[in-house]
């Protein structure tokens, strides 16, 4: 409370008013506080350093503090947190009004700028999904199209039939391409890509992705699909469910699942009219044969239930063309009119064509002829004419390569016939792309040529130009400008070089390994690695191949040790050297999150092990002491041989004694790592060798139950099989079936069937310290399948918990007052959950522990935290809502309002469409809870609150709720613990449409009263919505009753109920006393309503309000019991308002009187510590002798004043600013009093 208010004091130029009444709330906060802190003090008399008995005093003193008491200091803590919210609205609102204007005028340019900013994150998020850019392949393959180049296959009846298939003719739906190598595939493909987009590109609901297959990229299934799916969102709105996900995998570093994928895919192709995937090259694809089965076999299930049209490429393979069973198939022939204006526009470059056109023709007609239908050949023979006179180019025409392996042979004949530099330039170039591990750029080639070993420094004197680089590979060779690319020309051309390493590059690894380890050798790398992503990334600009060079080192090293040990040895032992290549081992490619990439403690045989070079760590293990030194991570070499799934080093470096389970920071040994990769047979090995199965890392994790969290089907089996504790529990007490759950994948159904299948595997129905059992998370992560399964092997679908706080011993649980696996559906608002289990014979009347059943928390979106737990903080105690349990129940990222996580703008019309989304989704819900058979829609919880209490909490869909209810009969008239009724709850919320319909189906309710003797009038006065008030007010004229004269158990009127709050407004007293509403009712207190308006703190203008009471009719010469007039108890406000005192006087207020028990005006001031300039100011002819006046127990003002000044001056925080200024303008006013020239003065 403090804070907020030194907080407003700084960000608010306050005016006077509004200082005033934040001195006001501060001086009440602090009287409260003293007094609570006297009672604290009195109740902690005994310290923690007393003895046993002492404690027992303490608490027994504290048990029997009177329950009165503390409900009094709650009631009034609360009201100083509800005025100074009041007052921060007020605040706010005020600073709404005063930068409107500034910001329309601006909002064109902060459009701009939000725009950029949220086409940064966009493209941000594209990038994560995939960092493959298909369309900068079609661009570069598009370069080598020719005009006209595969307008036959545009035109043929099997095309046009494919493009404009039948919704519901799925045979028709794949064309399959084939073709013989050279014969321009992919070339064809880019034709088809340019038309696709031609044709829709002025229909934004059909969609397109492509992709193009590389033999020498090494993908995953989920790589391909994710690619695939971030081409058909890349000119569409980001769908929530991957903006949720990306935030999510952003925070711990992962990336999408396969099943995570194909539901993306699944939403996004079903809101497309048509979708169009392309795949180029499916021969090229070097994912197992399994998997390709499993790609197509995904695509053609989207195809049972899309318009999605697929079409294929690949060279003649009998393997790949069984996949494509029973549908249309086209056949890639390279045509005469497709190869003559290649072969016309690439002779342009030939200077001899120029001088003798007819020699032209007779090139052209003898390649086409010798091609026999291959682009690929003829771009070979074309080639092998370049640099011949037109003597030879005759000659040679009739010798022309009959096949690419003859054009191959003729064309590194050419290689060859050139200067030895040349020769030895363009052979390193072939060696470095048909022998490199991945693709390079044309960069990584040119500093491998440059580099040699002996040689510390690289200077750009050093450096080739790239296009002398690709000329000297006459034809072999070209750069992808889009995607920073140098290839071979085509996979043929991979397949010959490999065929003839031995006779090109027969010592290729050797050289590439002597390379690498010379680039990272260079002086540059003798220094301290960069300690910022900045210069990390500007060093990898400068040295391209240093990242190539430290990742692939190793690989190349061990296939040719005995030719590079020497090498290998001196860099292991160059420290700086190898520093600086570990770090790039650790920089995280796919989160730019650079941190803890520098390495203090590491080893060569770190670096050995993570490479697998077993020669080499046989001569370092010379000195044994090593084999178990850690780095930086507390992991050992054997860690590092595991992770990077090196089963021989692993072997080797548990013969010459490796500690197989020493742990890292982590608490993981080798074994978790192993299981991480997947590897089952390292798994096995770590485990023959005595790896200990039950090792838990920092988390809690066994192997088992790391194996199980990552879903590795084949390393839960192993496990399993070499007697793995099955009931083992991580810290957060989940055990097997709870991780499988939480994983929920596909392959959770095969880990949960054979963990089933186990003896001693646990129960489902166990909970875990977030109070859900793996039934529950099933449930929470809405897989139906999974869910099947565990009811299938005895899960209870209406099994209940009883939840407890997190560190403290698991839930209790029962079978009739537990929380299930429908409340939390009902809870996240999965619609889809709730109607399976309420399908599969879930209790839809299940009560938890707090008595609420699936509809209550349908309604309310939060648990209720009714435990009896000790308060943790201040604000617990005076605000019992607030949940107190932190576990899965409380987490909101299950809830379906997640989703307004992803919104920027609360204005635009994806915030609009958010909203939709989880208003529809929480209606589904609803009804199908409501619209079961078996639902009692009048059952209570421990609060006594019924569905009916709870349906205006969200004011959005409130009548759309009431409607499903009020199809079932609800009783209106229930009451709550407070004896509200739902009318109550509606009046109070202000929601007239849902009081209305209640008093068609009650009118009785309205004239109800709750513990309070408060009816729903009162609280439609409270809510401030007139209308509701007069419909009311109308309903009390019907029945012949005068809400004007009724009062509550208080006695207070309306008035005195209104005024009563510290936020009132003049139009609703006038509204009130339009009606007839006395203005001069005594309450049980004795106060009318001007007098407890007066009294207590207020917003706003008292001014007004206290000169329309008087107007209206309220005796300003009011007095209660003790004497006090208006002036006196408007004292007790703290407020300075001499406005209020000017008006008072006005109206015949004696503010110089004295109450009975001779108190007078300064009394109270000192007493309630609200004298000020400003009251000083209204009493300025006071008598200066009264300030020596006693009252009835002998006390002046200024005694009263330092008395309250002594008592809070032991804790600074408590002194109230109010009583300070009390006293100082009290003694200021006795030294005037001593001159009475001066007395006016201030």
């Amino acid at each position: 409370m403090f804070q907020s208010i030194t907080a407003e004091h700084h960000d608010h130029h306050l005016s006077e008013q509004q200082k005033s009444t934040l001195s006001d709330i501060t001086k009440r906060c602090q009287l409260i506080l003293g007094e609570v802190r006297k009672k604290l003090d009195y109740y902690a008399e005994f310290d923690g350093t007393k003895n046993f008995r002492g404690a027992v005093q303490l608490f027994w003193k504290r048990f029997l503090w009177d329950e009165k008491e503390v409900t009094e200091f709650r009631e009034q803590i609360r009201q100083r947190v509800k005025d100074l919210t009041l007052l921060l609205a007020h605040l706010n609102w005020q600073g709404i009004q005063d930068t409107k204007d500034l910001t329309i005028s601006n909002r064109k340019g902060v459009e701009q700028i939000v725009q950029h900013i949220n086409e940064k994150d966009r493209l941000d998020l594209v990038k994560w999904l995939s960092p493959i850019n298909s369309a900068a392949k079609q661009a570069d393959t598009l370069k080598l199209r020719h005009k006209g180049t595969g307008r036959w296959f545009l035109e043929t009846d099997e095309f046009s039939k494919w493009f404009n298939q039948a919704q519901k003719q799925r045979e028709r739906r794949t064309l399959f391409c084939q073709g013989a190598p050279g014969t321009g595939k992919t070339l064809m493909m880019s034709a088809v890509i340019d038309e696709l987009r031609r044709r829709i590109r002025h229909d934004s609901t059909i969609r397109l992705a492509y992709f193009y297959f590389n033999y020498r990229e090494e993908l995953t299934i989920e790589e391909i699909l994710a690619n695939l799916l971030k081409q058909l969102i890349q000119h569409a709105i980001v769908p929530h469910r991957l903006k949720s996900l990306y935030e999510s995998h952003r925070k711990h570093e992962t990336h999408l699942t396969l099943e995570e994928i194909l539901e993306l895919l699944e939403s996004t192709i079903s809101e497309s009219s048509k979708v169009f995937i392309v795949i180029d090259a499916l021969d090229e694809c070097q994912l197992p044969h399994i998997h390709q089965q499993e790609l197509l076999t995904r695509i053609s299930e989207f195809q049972d239930i899309h318009n999605l049209g697929f079409l294929a490429t690949s060279r003649d393979n009998p393997d790949i063309s069984d996949m494509f069973p029973n549908c249309p198939r086209l056949r890639i022939e390279g045509k005469d009119t497709d190869i003559k204006p290649f072969l016309e526009t690439s002779l342009h470059h030939f200077r001899y064509v120029k001088e003798s056109p007819d020699l032209r023709e007779e090139i052209v007609a003898a390649i086409i002829n010798a091609a026999d239908g291959m682009f690929l050949l003829a771009s070979l023979q074309l080639g092998s004419l370049e640099k011949l006179s037109p003597d030879e180019v005759r000659a040679q025409l009739n010798n022309l390569p009959p096949g690419l392996d003859e054009a191959y042979s003729e064309t590194m004949e050419r290689i060859e016939s050139q200067s030895h530099g040349n020769v030895r330039k363009a052979k390193q170039v072939l060696l470095w792309i048909a022998c490199a591990t991945r693709p390079l750029s044309p960069h990584e080639v040119q500093h491998g040529i440059a580099v040699n070993v002996g040689e510390s420094k690289l200077g750009k004197g050093k450096l080739t130009n790239i296009d002398d680089l690709v000329s000297l590979c006459a034809g072999l060779v070209r750069v992808d400008e889009q995607t920073d690319a140098i290839r071979l020309a085509h996979y043929t051309t991979q397949k010959y070089l490999e065929d003839k390493r031995e006779r090109y590059f027969p010592d290729a690894h050797s050289q590439i390994a002597h390379k690498c380890l010379a680039y990272l050798c260079l002086d540059s790398f003798q220094t301290e690695p960069p300690e910022s992503r900045r210069e990390y990334l500007a060093r990898q600009k400068q040295y391209p191949l240093y990242a190539y060079s430290a990742e692939n080192w190793g690989y190349h090293a061990r296939q040719a040790y005995a030719s590079v040990e020497g090498m290998v040895k001196i860099f292991l032992h160059n420290h700086l050297a190898l520093k600086n290549s570990l770090q790039v081992l650790r920089v995280d490619r796919l989160f730019p999150i650079y941190k803890n990439t520098v390495l203090s403690k590491f080893s060569a045989l770190h670096s050995a092990a993570w490479f697998g070079l077993d020669e080499c760590i046989l001569d370092l293990l010379t000195d044994k002491s090593v084999i178990d030194n850690i780095d930086d991570d507390g992991q050992t070499a054997l860690h590092w041989a595991a992770r990077n799934e090196r089963i021989s080093t692993v072997e080797l470096l548990l013969q010459h004694g490796s500690s197989l389970n020493l742990v890292d920071k982590e608490g993981k040994g080798a074994i978790h790592h192993a299981i991480n990769k997947g590897q089952a047979r390292l798994l096995r090995v770590l485990g023959d060798n005595g790896a200990n199965l039950e090792l838990a890392d920092n988390r809690g994790q066994t192997p088992l139950l790391n194996a199980v969290e990552t879903m590795a089907v084949e390393s839960t089996q192993i496990l399993l099989d070499m007697g793995a504790e099955v009931g083992a529990l991580n810290l957060m007490k989940q055990n097997v079936l709870h991780l499988a759950a939480l994983g929920a994948k596909d392959d959770a159904l095969q880990v949960i069937t054979l963990l089933l299948s186990h003896n001693g595997c646990p129960s489902p129905g166990v909970s875990d310290l977030d109070n859900m059992t793996s039934l529950h998370y099933a449930a929470a992560k809405g897989h139906q399948k999974l869910a099947k399964l565990l009811l299938q092997n005895g899960a209870d679908i209406n099994f209940g918990i009883q939840r407890n706080c997190a560190g403290y011993p698991m839930g209790n649980h029962h079978n009739t007052w537990g929380l299930t696996p429908l409340h939390f559906a009902a809870l996240a608002g999965s619609s889809t959950m709730t109607k399976f289990l309420l399908s599969e014979g879930a209790d839809v009347n299940a009560r938890c522990q707090y008595g609420d059943t699936p509809l209550h928390l349908t309604l309310r979106k939060v648990v209720l935290d009714l435990d009896r737990m000790p308060p943790s903080s201040p604000l617990d105690f005076v605000c019992g809502s607030i949940p107190r349990i932190q576990d899965a129940w409380s987490d909101g990222r299950w809830k379906i309002e997640c989703l307004k996580d992803l919104i920027d703008d609360h204005e635009s019309e994806e915030a609009a469409e958010i909203y939709d989304i989880i208003s529809e989704e929480r209606m589904k819900v609803l009804s199908s809870i409501v619209t079961h058979p078996g639902i009692d829609v009048d059952l209570g919880n421990l609060n006594q609150e019924t569905p009916m209490h709870l349906i205006t909490i969200d004011q959005h869909d409130s009548i759309a709720v009431f409607s499903q209810l009020a199809k079932k009969s609800p009783r209106t008239c229930i009451r709550n613990m407070q004896g509200q009724t739902p009318l109550h709850i509606a009046c109070l919320k202000g929601d007239e449409k849902i009081a209305r319909q209640l008093l068609r189906l009650d009118s009785s309710s309205a004239f109800e009263c709750d513990l309070q003797g408060h009816s729903p009038l009162h609280c439609a006065i409270r809510s401030e919505n007139r209308t509701l008030v007069k419909a009311l007010l109308g309903h009390f004229d019907k029945q012949g009753r005068s809400a004007c004269t009724e009062v509550d158990d208080k006695g207070n009127n309306l008035l005195h109920f209104y005024l009563e709050d510290p936020l009132c407004f003049l139009r609703m007293v006038r509204f009130l006393m339009g009606y007839g509403v006395n203005v001069n009712l005594l309450n049980a207190e004795g106060d009318s309503p001007l007098s407890m308006y007066l009294r207590s703190f207020h917003l706003g203008n008292k001014k007004e309000m206290c000169q329309l009471l008087i107007q209206n009719g309220a005796d300003p010469l009011w007095r209660n019991s003790l004497g006090e007039n208006l002036a006196h108890v408007h004292m007790h406000s703290f407020v300075e308002d001499c406005e209020v005192f000017r008006n008072l006087k006005h109206s015949g207020v004696d503010i110089f009187s004295k109450d009975h028990s001779k108190k007078s005006i300064l009394h109270h001031a000192a007493i309630h510590g609200s004298l000020g300039e400003k009251v000083v100011a209204a009493l300025h002819d006071y008598h200066g002798s009264d300030l020596y006046q006693p009252d009835i127990d002998g006390m002046t003002p200024l005694m009263y004043a330092e008395k309250r000044a002594s008592e809070q001056i032991e804790d600074e925080n408590l002194v109230g600013e109010g009583s300070r200024i009390t006293l100082e303008f009290l003694r200021k006013m006795e030294r005037n009093a001593l001159e009475p020239e001066d007395k006016v003065e201030n």
